[in-house]
């Protein structure tokens, strides 16, 4: 199933994001074009929709391996968070593997990453980076005014190298995770798309309170950022049926916020 047209919950959840990011804006230019930027993606996803019908089996023994695997995946995060000196197991990379396992206790459940569309297509490919560069670029371009460095920037050997690290974690973890798992779970019992998708991004945007360290109003409305960006790459999972092109955005947005 399709959805052609964007529901008033998604329109509600998107302007919530929207108002939110605009509001905790450091920057007066930023914060008066960034909105009217992000809003393009919402649209931009049905063209794709209407693009890329692929056939996708739901199956309800993952939102019973959702909960298992999320459970394992925040205590990690937990513990690399509190008892764990950063340097320590970044240096070494042990987070990304450790935190790489949980998805394959999915397996107990007999759901298995195979289970889920890898698909990708040349168009999916020019869609991402269309989407990279209006979700990333453009704001940065229109505040800053930086064309120049930001075009070396994702050029560069340095970002090449973050995108390829960043793409198993936390790119494919977090994709199989909240848009493999949890929102092909929640359509399977029964969910609407769209409440599934503002269900899922709710749960993705505020998990990154772990990373923060610490709880505050400001910080609860930061993840406003994530829980858009979530939002976004889920529809653009239900729209592709595949978990590819989400993953490879997801991979270019993380690679790009280390540079």
């Amino acid at each position: 199933m399709i959805k052609e047209r964007i529901s008033t919950l998604e329109i509600v959840m998107v302007s919530l994001c929207i108002f939110v990011i605009a509001w905790i804006s450091d920057n007066s230019i930023l914060a008066m074009i960034e909105p009217l930027v992000w809003i393009i993606p919402v649209f931009f996803i049905q063209w794709q929709s209407a693009c890329d019908r692929l056939a996708y089996k739901y199956d309800k023994r993952m939102i019973n391996a959702f909960f298992v695997v999320f459970i394992v995946y925040v205590v990690i995060q937990l513990y690399w968070r509190f008892f764990t000196p950063y340097h320590e197991y970044t240096e070494l990379g042990v987070v990304h593997l450790i935190s790489t396992l949980p998805i394959f206790l999915a397996y107990l459940f007999k759901v298995k990453l195979s289970d889920l569309n890898w698909n990708i297509t040349i168009k999916n490919i020019v869609f991402v980076v269309i989407m990279f560069v209006i979700l990333r670029e453009i704001p940065i371009f229109v505040a800053m005014g930086r064309g120049k460095e930001i075009f070396a920037d994702i050029t560069s050997l340095g970002f090449i190298k973050s995108f390829v690290i960043h793409l198993l974690y936390p790119s494919i973890v977090e994709e199989v995770i909240f848009r493999g798992y949890l929102l092909t779970g929640l359509i399977s019992i029964g969910f609407k798309e769209d409440v599934s998708n503002v269900i899922q991004s709710l749960i993705f945007g505020f998990i990154h309170i772990i990373g923060k360290g610490e709880l505050s109003v400001y910080i609860a409305m930061s993840c406003f950022v994530q829980v858009y960006i979530g939002f976004i790459f889920g529809r653009i999972y239900l729209n592709t049926k595949s978990l590819t092109p989400s993953l490879l955005l997801h991979a270019l947005f993380d690679a790009y916020s280390v540079m």
